[in-house]
């Protein structure tokens, strides 16, 4: 070897690269970082195998160790390019094989060049040049294979560079690092080039491997101070940066780590921000991320930023090998969705407030009546403490006649009739009056035309509506209010259709008295018609007029919103075109029986609308009869009712199957004989679905007996079936719920014996008692448009229940039958001794009633068991829903059972359990339930006791347990008990979701150490 000052060069590459590939070894976890450390320790190779050939003097081994070279500069390229496509996002990481492949690469090149003597397909004709300062370097000529391997490497990293270039266009931020990758990569690919082409200054001498001193320094500025792998492209792309949602990207740390141009314009975000907490922003986006930083798992959450309401989502993001790298959190501007909900809001509760008082103002000519219902309505609308309606008479004296609200002011209707005004007198009226404009009031202690009244010194803010006809002002519609500046113009604009309606409801009083005054002026009964059709045409009710004969002379626009048919379409026609043959032919006969004789009739139609769908009418149709007493035209005024309707056949319904079940029910227990249970079971079953086709089997073993058929299926009794067959019969077994296909004939896996019944849609139902299934019934209907309704089948769950009680009494029936035989006899025999016989049967009745406590009661603990709380849990919670009052459940589970029944034995599980019940009954309350939930659980429901009660009970019982010796038999230990508190209504109101929270407030208290007690809270949960 021979010193050489050029060997500097190649020592400093080697020690910035390799020092840089130890640095980021603390990022490995980072995307792109594996591929950017192995093509450091690649130039770090080259660098310092090139620097070893630089020293050797030795022909041999300097060509040996400068042909090793071509191992690390290919593998540098291979690197270089899958940095580019990981970075990038354009590619994904090598999978184990790829990685493998790309490994032995190098090796087809390094054994060619290592032949070179023996062919000219690498450097042949290698030549030893000495130069000054000790260098020697080799020249050769050049073969193909060696032009193919340098144009592997320059279009590998060329590859790389304009992968990098490509990604230029979408100017992120992380444009800048994307450049310093490229210039770092450009720099040695430059100066192999110039190399390959011998265009060095020192002829053979290869500068590339020194030039990663320049890559190397670039590439640790941009780590240390431009935060390279701090800021990777967690989540972007194009799309990101133009939509209009808020995107920030946090990584594992917690740290800003990327967001959108949409989140850097809201948040005031820069490129400086990158690498800070989310505590670095303004309020209240810092605290918002702070709320939210422990969420790890997907969530959606609402949040409120000024006058902007967002919708929150937070996505957890993860690699290909599923490592958690951090959150997405965005944020959905829904202000404009949150407003349009209010105001359609509004806009509904406007218009069941008009719909109401319209059908006051179509059902009535009595405007107390009208008037009444609109200043009831008014407050639905408008915020409002009290409203009143006043109206001018023929003088212009105003009278108060209609209030709403005064009553909590202790002021009587009786003080407000008192109360008049002249418009003179009154220059807030005379205004409203001269203008026909409405006016609002904000603050009447500052108005100068106030009038204060000793009944309205309450009042502080005020707002009158005029109410008009045929342009004149008869009235006012008043709001008070006991809040300065409650009115708004809005509110106004809500006023004007009630004010309307009122004008209309005086309007047809006064009409209506008008025409019952001059009933012989038929011109004046005509002029006041065509004043009355203007609210006719604005009625939301469907309006008729037909002749004597039925032909429709006159539709309102109701009508035709109704029924579709345009009033060209039905003017000259008769009304029967609206017939759909469902209404029954007496309901006409009665019709025009009543019509007929001048009279009126009331009732209701079901109808057919133009595009064929049916819809109910309540109608009433009354003759126009005129000053001589003939009638003259029909008048139908109509109502669609076809949600009412619908809501109460749905609801007949359920009355009728109520009902049904109730004589069942009856039915049912009065029967004791297995046999005659299970007939009556069949049959009741049959007929409440309609089901011809109906079977009830038993099981035994693996097969299922048929017990009881129907009429249709006689022929099947008796008949033994495999459960492996009857698959929809052992899916309800078990499932233990119904199972139903709606075309049986069409499935696969029917029963081929059952095909000649042609069956269409078939249902089968578990009887099961005590949780376990002891039968199913089969239903079975053969009409092809009549599948099983959810009705129908939640009907039959309740059914199922009550024939397995059914069933159960009947067993417990034949079991005392049986019993009392035997003493009957020995009674027979021993004649003697029938006081021990009476004594005996009294026992039988003691035990019916311990065979009825048994069943609802735990036999280890005597705690109630889960049958008995299915059948009072619903019935609690309505008892408290009604009240109303608090119920809190407790569920108690008792620490490492499963430990003490290994080591000491399940007799002193058993004992523990026994202990902890016997505990709980003696300290709880004989309204409360105490349940053994399953295993070591218990669960007690604590009616009209709050949750902080509910813990200090608890808390009292797990410190009473915890502080009594268990004897075991092989030495005294103590257990402990974790609970879990969850109330109703704060957590839910659904019994079997507050079980299921409780039971996971029961898990928080194990996870934070077991013996606690916990009350559920949903953020621990998160």
């Amino acid at each position: 070897m021979t010193y050489t000052p050029f060997v500097w060069l190649f020592i400093t590459s080697a020690l910035v690269n390799g020092g840089l590939a130890y640095y980021t070894k603390r990022y490995e976890d980072v995307p792109s970082v594996k591929p950017f450390r192995f093509m450091m320790i690649c130039a770090t190779a080259w660098a310092t195998l090139y620097g070893l050939g630089t020293v050797i003097t030795d022909f041999s081994l300097k060509l040996f160790v400068l042909n090793l070279i071509y191992i690390p500069a290919l593998l540098a390229g291979i690197a270089a390019l899958v940095l580019a496509l990981e970075y990038t996002g354009t590619g994904t990481a090598p999978t184990r094989r790829q990685r493998l492949w790309l490994l032995v690469s190098p090796l087809p090149f390094l054994a060619v060049a290592f032949t070179g003597r023996w062919h000219q397909l690498w450097r042949y004709n290698i030549e030893l040049i000495h130069h000054g300062n000790s260098l020697t370097t080799i020249v050769a000529e050049k073969g193909v294979i060696y032009w193919f391997y340098i144009a592997c490497i320059m279009g590998i990293t060329l590859a790389a560079i304009a992968i990098l270039i490509t990604s230029f266009r979408y100017r992120t931020i992380y444009f800048r690092n994307t450049v310093i990758l490229t210039i770092g990569l450009f720099i040695p690919i430059v100066v192999g080039t110039l190399y390959a082409f011998e265009l060095t200054p020192i002829s053979g001498f290869d500068w590339t491997a020194s030039s990663f001193i320049w890559t190397g320094l670039l590439f640790i500025w941009a780590v240390l101070r431009s935060r390279l792998f701090d800021v990777t492209p967690l989540a972007r792309n194009i799309l990101i940066e133009q939509i209009e949602d808020l995107m920030v990207v946090l990584n594992r740390e917690g740290l800003i780590s990327d967001f959108n141009h949409a989140a850097q314009k809201a948040l005031a975000l820069s490129p400086a921000t990158i690498g800070m907490s989310p505590k670095s922003l303004s309020e209240p986006w810092n605290g918002i991320f702070q709320e939210y930083a422990v969420i790890i798992s997907s969530s959606e959450e609402e949040v409120r930023v000024g006058e902007r309401t967002y919708e929150l989502n937070i996505t957890s993001i993860y690699d290909e090998r599923k490592t958690w790298l951090g959150r997405i959190f965005l944020f959905r501007d829904i202000s404009q969705r949150k407003q349009a909900q209010a105001d359609e809001r509004k806009q509904r509760i406007l218009a069941e407030a008009l719909r109401e008082t319209s059908q006051a103002l179509n059902s009535t000519l009595d405007d107390k009546g009208v008037l009444d219902a609109i200043l009831r309505n008014v407050g639905r609308v408008v915020p409002t403490d009290s409203a009143n309606i006043a109206l001018l008479d023929e003088e212009g004296t105003l009278h108060y006649l209609y209030f709403y609200g005064y009553e909590k002011y202790m002021i009587s209707t009786e003080e407000l009739f008192k109360v008049q005004f002249s418009l003179a007198s009154a220059p807030i009226f005379r205004q409203v009056y001269e203008t026909g404009e409405p006016l609002i009031i904000s603050d009447t202690n500052l108005h100068p035309d106030w009038i204060v009244l000793e009944s309205g010194k309450w009042i502080q803010s005020y707002a009158v509506m005029p109410i008009r006809t045929k342009d004149k002002v008869i009235g006012f519609l008043n709001l008070d209010s006991a809040v300065r500046g409650m009115y708004t113009p809005e509110h106004l604009h809500n006023l004007r259709a009630f004010a309307d309606q009122a004008a209309v409801a005086v309007e047809n009083s006064r009409l209506f008295a008008a025409l019952q005054m001059e009933v012989n002026e038929r011109k004046q009964v005509e002029e006041k018609l065509r004043q009355l059709l203007r609210a006719v045409e604005q009625s939301p009710a469907s309006i008729v007029i037909t002749d004597i004969t039925g032909t429709i002379e006159y539709v309102n626009p109701r009508f035709t919103e109704v029924t579709g048919y345009t009033a060209e379409e039905v003017v000259g026609q008769n009304p029967r075109i609206l017939q759909s043959g469902k209404t029954p032919p007496e309901t006409y006969e009665e019709l025009w029986r009543a019509i007929s004789s001048g009279g009126e009739w009331r009732g209701e139609f079901i109808n057919r609308k133009k595009n064929g769908e049916l819809y109910y009418e309540s109608a009433t149709v009354s003759s126009i009869i005129d000053g001589d007493g003939r009638v003259t035209h029909y008048l139908a005024v109509k109502e669609d009712i076809t949600g009412l309707r619908r809501g109460e056949e749905k609801l007949r319904f359920q009355n009728d199957r109520l009902n049904a079940l109730h004589k069942i029910t009856f039915d049912l227990m009065k029967r004791y004989k297995v046999e005659d249970v299970l007939d009556a079971i069949l049959l009741r079953a049959a007929d409440l679905l309609e089901s011809p086709f109906g079977l009830l089997d038993s099981i035994e073993g693996d097969m299922l007996v048929v017990k009881a058929t129907t009429e249709m299926t006689h022929s099947l009794k008796g008949v033994r079936i495999s459960m492996n067959d009857a698959q929809l019969s052992a899916k309800a077994i078990e499932t233990r719920q119904p199972q139903v296909v709606q075309d049986y004939s069409a499935w696969q896996n029917r029963l081929q014996q059952h095909d000649a019944y042609q069956l269409r849609a078939v249902l089968n139902i578990p009887i099961m008692i005590d949780r376990s299934v002891v039968g199913v019934v089969a239903l079975g209907r053969t009409q092809p448009d009549k599948p099983y309704t959810d009705e129908e089948i939640e009907v039959m769950k309740s059914f199922a229940q009550l024939a397995a009680l059914a069933i159960d009494n009947a067993l417990l029936f034949d079991t005392a039958q049986s019993q009392l035989a035997e003493k009957i006899r020995v009674e027979d025999e021993l004649r003697k001794v029938n006081q021990t016989l009476l004594f005996q049967l009294e026992a039988i009745k003691v035990l019916q009633s311990e065979l009825r406590e048994q069943a609802i009661r735990d036999p280890l603990t005597g705690l109630y068991n889960r049958r008995y709380l299915d059948e009072t849990l619903e019935r609690e919670l309505s008892r408290a829903a009604r009240d109303p009052y608090p119920v809190s459940f407790v569920m108690i589970d008792i620490d490492h059972f499963k430990h003490i029944n290994d080591t000491y034995g399940h007799h002193a599980g058993d004992t523990i359990l026994q202990k902890l019940a016997a505990l709980l009954l003696s300290q709880t309350r004989i309204g409360d339930i105490v349940c053994r939930y399953g295993g070591e659980e218990i669960l007690v429901i604590l009616p009209n006791v709050t949750p902080e009660i509910a813990y200090q009970i608890t808390e009292r019982w797990r410190i009473s347990f915890m502080g009594s010796t268990l004897p075991l038999g092989l030495g005294n230990t103590r257990a402990t008990v974790s609970c879990g508190i969850a109330v109703y209504p704060d957590h839910g109101s659904v019994g079997n979701e507050l079980i299921v929270l409780a039971d996971k407030a029961m898990y928080q208290a194990k996870s934070a150490g077991r013996n606690l007690v916990m009350i559920w809270q949903n953020a621990l949960l998160e």
